[in-house]
């Protein structure tokens, strides 16, 4: 039985009461909460990588929002392969749960979602079952009939959807037109309603293009990866109110060295120290040398193994040329040779896209991370 739980779990997005930094971000959000609640909404998207911490961050605005503006608010989670459709059903399905949670009243004994008090809510619960699509005037009606059966016009709603990059590009501009068109007018009816989108990089550039007044309509938030400040904050709020284990100073240092900032591998870092110190005593750069190899081999079975498998025979050895070469950031020039690439690039385009390898600036690239070429190195011999 364990005597004490690891408290930093990096699979899992980083709880509100141990949210690490983002103080201007947070001041953004904030600012757009006040908007919204004047029925004036600005809608946002949140951009970053896989591990930088996006969910964690909506998880931190529900509870400012909530505590601050009594914010009815709900996360919608896109999955890989789902439609625009099924994303517009799953934000009316979230609407109808928050407001039968948040004035229970409205539902009758039974309980079940089709059954209400209320002949409007009823209608649209048996209309958001069938599988008849949204379009955007029917979109745009059925959020104001949810937003009337809110009690307290003081109130706000803030609708998140997460994950946005799972969608395929089609499906991705019927969702974000769809949102951009609808979100627009719901102010003139008084509605305090907005939008968070969120999504890797790869979400924002492509909605962006397919639909340019993506980029005017949503204020864009791009996350990075953490000042030194940041990660001492996240090292230590974790471990606050246990007392048997600490990070030195110097080896907040080191850690925030090595992961350079990044969330979920700085995480990774501190929950595989925290296990093999068996959570207890404090971690120094001496302990945390010697417990290194492991922690590389425990990032390699969790993140790196994975990635490394995903990539084709011709991305691989777009990666084993980084990892040859003494150099971090390489050309595209000095990558098609020494991987043998075709000038067309199409495979480091796709690792790119994977956000394995960086476009640091015009023509020049490095892998995501430097843990992850010493791991791509000792699988080469």
């Amino acid at each position: 039985m364990l005597d004490t739980i690891n408290p930093y779990m990096p699979a899992y997005p980083v709880e509100p009461p141990n949210f690490a930094g983002r103080k201007q971000v947070l001041q953004s959000m904030v600012e757009a909460f006040k908007y919204t609640s004047h029925a004036k909404s600005l809608n946002i998207a949140v951009v970053g990588e896989w591990g930088i911490g996006k969910t964690a961050l909506l998880l931190k605005a529900q509870e400012i929002a909530s505590k601050e503006f009594g914010a009815i608010s709900f996360i919608i989670d896109v999955q890989s392969g789902q439609t625009s459709d099924a994303v517009l059903h799953a934000i009316v399905q979230k609407f109808l749960h928050q407001i039968l949670r948040e004035y229970p009243k409205l539902g009758l004994p039974a309980g079940g979602i089709r059954e209400m008090k209320s002949p409007r809510l009823d209608r649209i619960a048996e209309q958001n079952e069938g599988n008849a699509g949204y379009t955007p005037i029917r979109f745009e009606s059925t959020l104001q009939s949810l937003w009337e059966a809110i009690a307290d016009k003081d109130r706000i709603v803030i609708i998140m959807i997460d994950n946005l990059e799972f969608l395929d590009k089609q499906e991705l501009f019927k969702v974000v037109e769809t949102i951009r068109n609808v979100f627009q007018a719901l102010p003139r009816s008084g509605c305090k309603i907005m939008a968070i989108l969120s999504g890797k990089k790869i979400f924002y550039d492509t909605s962006a293009k397919l639909y340019s007044p993506t980029a005017r309509f949503f204020r864009r938030i791009t996350l990075e990866e953490f000042t030194e400040q940041e990660s001492a904050e996240a090292m230590t709020l974790p471990i606050r109110e246990i007392s048997d284990f600490s990070i030195s100073k110097e080896a907040q240092a080191e850690i925030h060295r090595l992961s350079e900032g990044h969330p979920y591998i700085l995480k990774a870092v501190c929950f595989s120290a925290f296990r093999e110190l068996n959570g207890k005593g404090k971690l120094t750069p001496k302990k945390l040398s010697a417990i290194m190899p492991v922690i590389v081999d425990i990032l390699g079975n969790d993140i790196f193994g994975p990635m490394l498998d995903r990539a084709s025979e011709e991305e691989k050895k777009i990666l084993f040329a980084f990892a040859k070469s003494k150099e971090d950031t390489l050309s595209f020039s000095e990558i098609q040779s020494r991987a043998k690439m075709s000038k067309r690039g199409t495979h480091l385009t796709r690792l790119v896209e994977k956000e394995i390898v960086l476009r640091t600036s015009r023509g020049k690239y490095r892998l995501f991370h430097p843990l992850f070429k010493a791991f791509v190195q000792k699988k080469m011999g």
